[in-house]
Order: structure tokens, then C-alpha cells, then sequence
């Protein structure tokens, strides 16, 4: 946004709050009374209880799981094999954040209520790819809910290594779908030579008679499996993409285990003892917080790094030797200066974009001046339910969409779903 723009929205946006912008210790400033503090002269809380409305969040799109996982299967040598022998095993594909779904539901994508579905292949449509070093085969767990006589093996295929990206923006910075193109590198000739001409021919078929979308916009929109399917294929296929090389001698690492450990065989065999050295997919561990004062009004803000008018609550990383709880009120006191009293846990669910798990709290606001640093942290507003309504009618502010928890965690502030304008 221009300097122009920026003040307009800010005077527009902190019409009912004070609003500093420091650039020096937040948390000192931060962590002084204010007039509008909402504690009482003896330090109590106001006898409204802002978090009396907040509880467990029951839906998170990315936190569905209905597979059966056996995880102890993965170690097993002949695990591959056996999904191979079995006609029932279905592969799903992945690329980056972009999972296939059947071409024709490409034109139901726009219309936001149409539920969509993966893209599942027989095995032996795509056996052709499974030796290629490129393509990284992920085991997902088993499909019982027919039956335990009608179980399904669902198998990712990480194509990420092979096919380049090109993003198709709905809007700046808004990438809800995609094509796929074969690498520079990745020639006929580049190929295994076992069924070269064949994986080539497979493999521009794969990147023309499918969709793709953004694991983003899919999950809201799926079933549980699918979603959980997805999610998991992503999650797994961005450490495949960032995890490459052992960090300890720096040797290009193996991918063993059905696609969920790396090990480095060179420090496996240098190890006197025998001792494999492995790698499991790495998480990243962020708190999320809605927070709330004693007027039930929500606090959002914009940050430096966003889009124009994108507003969410306060986030960030966990540090090293901090708990959730400790996370969660440093971000929203080195963000907006508000210390936080009572936390309330809401849910949590993976992010993989590309490896946090956010963990989602409620938590009430001490003092209600704000805060804002201007470099991380751009502006901020508390906000009642009218005014968030109006705002987001207006287009005055665009809220994350439905897959990410911070939706879910203002519209259970809210009482009921808001609009997307």
C-alpha cells in the first residue's frame, strides 16, 4: 500500500482506539496501566467473563483424519510390495501445495459451497513412476470405513522433484490453483531407463488431465478423508522438498520408511555402533490467540508482511525453552502491547505451508491501549461484532480464509460464519 493509503486506513481503522507506534522496548511500554485498562482498582478482572463463550473449536479442515495410519507398517521392507501386489491400493498425487483433483471439477472451484474430492488412480495406472528416484512414494494408512473386508491402501505420490509450479492468483498474493510444467531437467532422456518413453508420456499426461488446487482451498471443501489425506500428503512432501541433505555431514539423505524418514547412509555406516541415523518430518510448533476484552470486542491487526486490508489475531513461533502459554502473551505484548490474563485453549491443527502446527487459545485482554512497533506490526483495531460486519461488507477488511484456524476462531467470537466480500 502507498504512505497515502496506509494513514487512511489507519485513521479509519483506530477510530475507536488508542493506537502508539513505538520503536523501542514494547514490552516496557506495553506492560504500563493505561485509562482504559479493564482491571478494576484492586487488579481484578471485570465480573464479565470475556472467554465465556469460547470452548473447543469443533471443526478444523486440516485436523480431520479418517484413515487408518499403521504407522508400524512403514518400516516394514516389504510394505511397497505388498501395496503393490494389492489391487485395491489407490495413489493420490501431490506437487508442493497443490494436490489433483479430477479436471472436470476444475470449473466447480469458483463456486464456494461445491464440495470437491481427490484425484485417486489405481496403482497400476501409475507402477511406472514408483522406481523413479524423483517421485517419492508416501504410504497414507488404510481405509476401513466399508469394512475391514473392504479395505483401501492409500498410497501420495510426491511429484514435486519433477514438475515446476505456475501459480494462477485469484487475487495478489492468492494462489488458489495451479499448472504444472515438466522441470528443464526432467527429459526423456533424464528418466530411469526401465519404461523411460512410458513415464515421460505418463507424466506430461498427469500434469494435463488433472487440476490442481491448494491444499488452502480444498480442505473446506472436501470430505475427511480427502482433507486429512491432503493434508498429510502436503505436510509430508514440503519436508521432502526442505530436508535434503544430512546436517551432519552433508550427504544427500535416503528416503526410507514409506516416504516418512530420511537416513543418512553415510553416518549410518560410520557409526560404530551400528546406529542408523534418521530424520522425521519436521514441526514447528505456533500459538494463534483471539484476544478479547472486557467488552467482548476482538482485537485484529494488520501486519507489515500482508496483503492490503488483511487483518487476523496475534500469531507467532514458539521459542526455544518458552511453554504454549508463555508464547502465546509475548506475541500479543510484542505485537500490540496488550498483556494477556486468562487463556482458554481452542484446537489445534497443521499448517503446512510450510511445517508449523498451529495451537489456537483465547485469551483475555488486560489493557486495551495499543501498541504497534510499525515494522512487524502495522496497525491494529479493536473491533465489536457490528463493526467487524460492517468492515468486512464494506471491504474495509479481508479475513484468512476457510482453511486456516484463525477464521474459525473470530467467528466463534463472532456467534456464526461471516461473509466472504
Amino acid at each position: 500500500m502507498s504512505n497515502s493509503s496506509n494513514n487512511a486506513n489507519t485513521n479509519n481503522l483506530s477510530a475507536t482506539s488508542t493506537v502508539h507506534t513505538v520503536h523501542n522496548n514494547v514490552s516496557a511500554k506495553a506492560g504500563t496501566n493505561s485509562s482504559n485498562d479493564t482491571r478494576s482498582s484492586n487488579g481484578a478482572l471485570s465480573t464479565l467473563n470475556p472467554l465465556a463463550l469460547a470452548h473447543v473449536l469443533e471443526f478444523l479442515p486440516l485436523a480431520q483424519h479418517a484413515l487408518d495410519q499403521q504407522v508400524d507398517r512403514r518400516a516394514d521392507p516389504r510394505l511397497m510390495e505388498q501395496l503393490e501386489a494389492d489391487s485395491h491400493t489407490r495413489v493420490v498425487l501431490v506437487c508442493g501445495e497443490f494436490v489433483a483433483i479430477p479436471l472436470q471439477e476444475m470449473a466447480q472451484v469458483q463456486f464456494q459451497e461445491t464440495k470437491l474430492r481427490l484425484a485417486t488412480l489405481p496403482y497400476s495406472y501409475v507402477k511406472g513412476l514408483a522406481h523413479n528416484l524423483r517421485i517419492h512414494a508416501i504410504f497414507l494408512g488404510i481405509d476401513n470405513t466399508d469394512g475391514p473386508d473392504k479395505h483401501v491402501p492409500y498410497l501420495a505420490f510426491d511429484l514435486t522433484e519433477v514438475f515446476a509450479i505456475h501459480r494462477v492468483d485469484a487475487q495478489p498474493g492468492v494462489s488458489l490453483r495451479a499448472t504444472l510444467q515438466l522441470k528443464d531437467n526432467v527429459t526423456q532422456s533424464a528418466l530411469p531407463a526401465q519404461n523411460s518413453p512410458s513415464q515421460y508420456a505418463l507424466l506430461t499426461a498427469i500434469a494435463q488431465k488433472y487440476a490442481w488446487v491448494s491444499l488452502k482451498q480444498f480442505a473446506p471443501r472436501t470430505s475427511a478423508r480427502d482433507a486429512g489425506m491432503a493434508t498429510t500428503a502436503v505436510s509430508v512432501a514440503a519436508w521432502h522438498a526442505l530436508e535434503q541433505y544430512c546436517p551432519c555431514c552433508g550427504s544427500r539423505l535416503s528416503i526410507v520408511h514409506a516416504g516418512w524418514v530420511y537416513q543418512c547412509e553415510h553416518c549410518s555406516s560410520e557409526s560404530s555402533d551400528q546406529h542408523q541415523q534418521l530424520f522425521f518430518p519436521r514441526i514447528e510448533p505456533a500459538v494463534i490467540t483471539s484476544i478479547i476484552d472486557a467488552q467482548q470486542r476482538i482485537l485484529l491487526q494488520h501486519n507489515t508482511a500482508w496483503r492490503e486490508n488483511f487483518y487476523s489475531v496475534s500469531a507467532g513461533f514458539v521459542e526455544a525453552g518458552e511453554n504454549l502459554e508463555h508464547a502465546a502473551r509475548r506475541e500479543a505484548l510484542e505485537e500490540t502491547g496488550i498483556e494477556l490474563g486468562n487463556l482458554q485453549y481452542l484446537g489445534s491443527q497443521p499448517w503446512p505451508f510450510p511445517s508449523s502446527l498451529m495451537v489456537a487459545f483465547a485469551g483475555v485482554a488486560r489493557n486495551t491501549d495499543i501498541y504497534v512497533d510499525g515494522k512487524e506490526t502495522q496497525f491494529a483495531r479493536w473491533f465489536t461484532r457490528d463493526e467487524l460486519l460492517h468492515e468486512v461488507i464494506a471491504g474495509n477488511v479481508v479475513l484468512p480464509g476457510k482453511a486456516a484456524i484463525a477464521r474459525y476462531m473470530i467467528e466463534q467470537w463472532y456467534g456464526s460464519s461471516l461473509p466472504d466480500c
